[in-house]
């Protein structure tokens, strides 16, 4: 075999890492790879990981490995992507997002260059052309941030850019550069993506299935997904979805992600989208997010809370312009303020422990 996995400081082929034959004194979460890659060398079946709550309350499952075969063999096939390929991986690798980056690298006999998941990616790195990278947005975000990551942004054929979703302002950023930017649609449950929508396409995101994936939508209008890779035949999710065609839709939002204000029902993700594009261009802008909280009147109410320090003359010039352009329904009825919010280990904004941080 002529892969290999590739770390800031050794590069460890295949059939070393088989074997058994590393340096101990690497970083744990170095050593959690080589370990899961020498099961997977060594043939192992089942694999356990945890969800992340798309189809239910988070839980452990058991994995196949015939289902991240197949889920590494239709990612292959949608993305054209052939021998000696070179592979970035700088996600949690303990989530399947980042395990499937060492799948993919081992089944398809690739180089996969291993950096620690934060949020200031990539580091240095002696190749610069990458097949396949994957990230989340605000990897993303800081990458293009950064002068010396032109040329690793320029020559990179792919990007997978998961796990929350992309902004507006970085759409259209990335429509800039040469490369495929795709925003994928996925969980645990799929093994990873079963689709994939392209980020510097305008307007709604049209999200195309992998091969062999169906998809249809129960009478409350969420997603049930058949594909190869699922650990049951159907799965049911939470996401609310509008289908194109046999192979293609739009993503709305999730069922339990909804505000009932005053009996008008307000989808967070897509309250969140139009926030932004009433902010973007107008003004630096802080992160934010959208959540809810009971209210006497209303039942619930929207809450917005901030990343940062915003001063107060920023947080009125910001809400007037919100004012001129929401429906008075979504106007946030309480605006609070945290220095940094809470992540979970595969880089989303963990929205339960800020909001609780904050109550606290």
């Amino acid at each position: 075999m002529a892969g290999k996995i590739v770390t800031l400081g050794n590069a460890y082929s295949f059939d070393h890492i088989q074997s058994g034959d590393w340096d101990p004194g690497e970083a744990p979460y170095v050593l959690e790879v080589l370990s899961f890659c020498r099961d997977w060398l060594s043939g192992e079946e089942k694999y356990s990981l945890k969800t992340s709550g798309s189809t239910g309350k988070p839980k452990s499952i058991e994995i196949n490995r015939s289902k991240m075969t197949k889920s590494a063999e239709m990612t292959g096939e949608f993305l054209q992507i052939g021998v000696n390929a070179n592979l970035l991986c700088c996600l949690n690798t303990s989530m399947i997002a980042g395990k499937m980056m060492l799948v993919r690298g081992m089944e398809w006999d690739a180089k996969v260059y291993l950096v620690p998941p934060s949020s200031n990616l990539p580091p240095h790195l002696d190749v610069q052309a990458f097949d396949l990278v994957a990230m989340v947005p605000m990897q993303m975000e800081k990458a293009l941030q950064i002068g010396s990551n032109a040329p690793f942004i320029h020559d990179s054929k792919n990007f997978l850019i998961g796990g929350a979703p992309s902004s507006d302002v970085l759409r259209s950023k990335l429509r800039q550069w040469p490369g495929n930017f795709f925003q994928t649609f996925g969980m645990t449950e799929t093994v990873s993506h079963i689709a994939m929508a392209d980020l510097k396409s305008k307007g709604p995101l049209l999200y195309k299935t992998l091969p062999g994936v169906k998809i249809d939508t129960d009478a409350h209008g969420r997603l049930c997904i058949s594909s190869p890779t699922g650990i049951n035949p159907v799965i049911f999710t939470n996401d609310i979805v509008e289908i194109i065609s046999e192979n293609e839709f739009i993503w709305k939002g999730r069922t339990d992600f909804v505000i009932n204000s005053g009996g008008f029902k307000i989808l967070i993700e897509e309250l969140e989208a139009e926030i932004e594009r009433v902010w973007q261009g107008k003004n630096p802008y802080p992160n934010f997010f959208i959540e809810k909280a009971a209210d006497d009147l209303l039942g619930e109410k929207v809450v917005l809370i901030l990343e940062g320090g915003v001063t107060q003359k920023q947080l009125r010039h910001l809400l007037s312009l919100l004012k001129a352009n929401l429906h008075p329904y979504k106007m946030p009825k309480e605006v609070l303020q945290v220095d940094n919010f809470i992540l979970t280990p595969s880089g989303k904004v963990n929205r339960a422990k800020t909001t609780e941080k904050l109550r606290s």
